[in-house]
């Protein structure tokens, strides 16, 4: 006996890594399964095992409009034992949980929420994974979406988001709910933070954009037309972020911790939803 399984959604594409070959890997979401069995596997294995998927449209679009940085397996993690920012190293699995606030009038309405990174480039300042959303009240199932993230590093990024109909004073409203930003506002209220130097920074600051419905249509009730303003903390591996929507509730809050501590800290890539 063995469990069949159903190609659900082609979240990212990449080229392989082995040279000498033109097989791109192409990252599977599962039909029924948790996002944490996402994988990445061989297009030609995936083409001949599901000839009725169409892949070749899947691919040719993304390789169309959303080519991305061959996403490097690194982590930022903090040493066992060290109070201090973290170091680049190795990838460790781990998690982030918590919840959404979605009115920023009543507390006590929240969603459970699971995240897990796919991938991080630093080089280019990106990371996309996924979120997957519990609780929601008009859905019969979690709602899972593919997003995608751009690190705030003053090289590829900045403070300044310049899209996604958000102002400069949109923006700076945003960043100073974060206590961690206040040593920077001026700075970027100056020239956008390009002269700031975040690299030993114990703050990590992002915005993360979701791109589609990776298990539900577009008919499901929710809307990801905004994106988040996030920060991670070095220092406990927490998440923190502001859901902004001109046509939604205004600061809907996401609290994630890291939902386990390895051996060496915490990482902050290739997390698992559990």
């Amino acid at each position: 006996m063995e469990q069949l399984v159903q190609l659900a959604a082609v979240l990212a594409v990449r080229p392989s890594p082995s040279q000498g070959t033109t097989d791109p890997k192409v990252h599977i979401h599962w039909h029924n399964l948790p996002a944490y069995e996402d994988s990445w596997e061989s297009f030609a294995v995936i083409r001949t095992q599901f000839p009725h998927f169409n892949l070749e449209d899947k691919v040719n679009g993304w390789a169309a409009g959303n080519v991305r940085p061959q996403i490097q397996r690194t982590s930022v993690r903090r040493k066992k034992g060290k109070s201090g920012p973290t170091e680049l190293n190795d990838c460790r699995p781990g998690a982030f949980s918590g919840t959404q606030n979605v009115s920023s009038l009543q507390k006590d309405e929240a969603w459970r929420v699971n995240v897990r990174i796919q991938g991080c480039d630093l080089d280019h300042g990106y990371l996309c994974g996924t979120m997957e959303a519990l609780n929601v009240p008009m859905a019969d199932t979690p709602v899972v979406t593919f997003w995608e993230g751009e690190i705030v590093d003053t090289k590829n990024y900045m403070f300044f988001t310049g899209k996604w109909e958000a102002s400069p004073e949109d923006d700076i409203r945003h960043w100073t709910k974060f206590p961690s930003f206040s040593p920077l506002v001026n700075q970027v209220e100056a020239d956008g933070g390009k002269s700031l130097d975040l690299s030993n920074y114990p703050y990590i600051f992002m915005r993360w954009k979701e791109q589609y419905f990776v298990n539900v249509g577009t008919d499901c009730g929710l809307t990801i037309a905004g994106f988040y303003y996030v920060c991670f903390s070095c220092n406990d591996g927490s998440i923190n972020g502001f859901y902004y929507d001109p046509n939604s509730s205004p600061f809907q809050k996401l609290e994630l911790k890291s939902a386990n501590e390895g051996r060496s800290g915490f990482s902050f890539s290739s997390y698992e939803l559990q």
